[in-house]
């Protein structure tokens, strides 16, 4: 993987911001959904805080978007700052332009069709000021249209704040983009988002970031962020079918390199290959047979035991 794959394709900084040393950004990479990006960006300006934050836009085109640097300069905000790549750089090349255009200490992505609440920044900064985890996640709900939002704020189940470890991660990708904090230095670090690896670039980081940095948090105390299932590639059933593809050959690396006996790392591969062929048999509307209804009694234990085992109930 190369963070700095694209340097050769330049981009133009159309709007600056007046933000001096945020504690985080707000990476917002977007392309051609200026009407889109408006109710992402108006979520990100109207936060209930006192950090200092900043709102990096990074416009995935080479083509003029007069309507979306319209869009962005009547949000009229000192936070935003503006770029306009000379070329598409693929999806997760313009996340790593991002990384490297913020400012901030800690860094979250913010899809440019996704929201978050007002509280989204000062219970990010709590948890930043009163623990010392490197990664964080803050609970989102799925929804399609901004008319469902105020049934699932009045319906969520409200759970604990609890501490997460690699095992967790191995089994699924534990987490979502938005709401997902980390550390800019490390992530760039580590090579950023593998491009070679969509869909899952962004579980192959947070893997291979947890590894090296130990637990992380879930806050799933709220919701803090909404992420839009509706028109969103990753709800197709060809990127369901790659993110099952990649996401197994990730689980696959990390298990081999995991300083555990040969017979653990046998069960967790079995374990993951279950998992996987559950998601796979979803996709494709197959029935389960007795034995693989068999196996997945053995995963549920086997799931109920990594939860049991490495619970930790944290208090913030």
């Amino acid at each position: 993987m190369d963070i700095n794959k694209h340097d050769n394709i330049g981009y133009n900084e159309i709007i600056q911001s007046s933000v001096n040393t945020p504690l985080i950004s707000i990476i917002i990479p977007t392309y051609r959904r200026p009407f889109k990006v408006r109710k992402a960006i108006i979520s990100a300006i109207q936060q209930d805080t006192n950090t200092n934050y900043e709102i990096v836009i990074v416009e995935n085109t080479s083509d003029k978007s007069p309507e979306t640097e319209a869009v962005i300069r009547s949000c009229k905000s000192d936070r935003i700052s503006y770029y306009q790549n000379h070329d598409n750089i693929g999806m997760f090349g313009n996340w790593n332009r991002g990384l490297r255009l913020a400012k901030s200490e800690w860094v979250t992505i913010l899809c440019d069709d996704d929201l978050i609440e007002n509280d989204f920044i000062s219970r990010a900064t709590h948890i930043i000021k009163r623990t010392s985890y490197r990664f964080f996640c803050l609970k989102n709900e799925i929804f399609s249209k901004e008319d469902d939002l105020h049934h699932i704020r009045n319906n969520t189940f409200k759970q604990h704040v609890r501490e997460k470890n690699k095992f967790h991660m191995l089994l699924s990708n534990q987490t979502s983009t938005v709401g997902n904090f980390y550390k800019r230095s490390i992530a760039i670090a580590l090579g950023g988002f593998d491009e070679s690896l969509y869909p899952s670039s962004d579980y192959d980081l947070y893997l291979r970031y947890i590894n090296t940095e130990g637990p992380y948090l879930i806050d799933r105390s709220k919701s803090y962020g909404y992420f839009r299932m509706e028109g969103n590639t990753s709800s197709e059933i060809k990127v369901q079918f790659d993110f099952c593809k990649k996401d197994l050959i990730l689980q696959k690396k990390c298990i081999n390199n995991l300083k555990i006996n040969v017979l653990k790392k046998r069960l967790m591969l079995s374990i993951i290959k279950v998992a996987n062929r559950k998601r796979l048999q979803k996709l494709n509307h197959q029935k389960k047979s007795l034995l693989f209804k068999l196996e997945l009694i053995i995963l549920s234990f086997y799931t109920g035991m990594i939860n049991f085992l490495y619970k930790k109930k944290i208090n913030i």
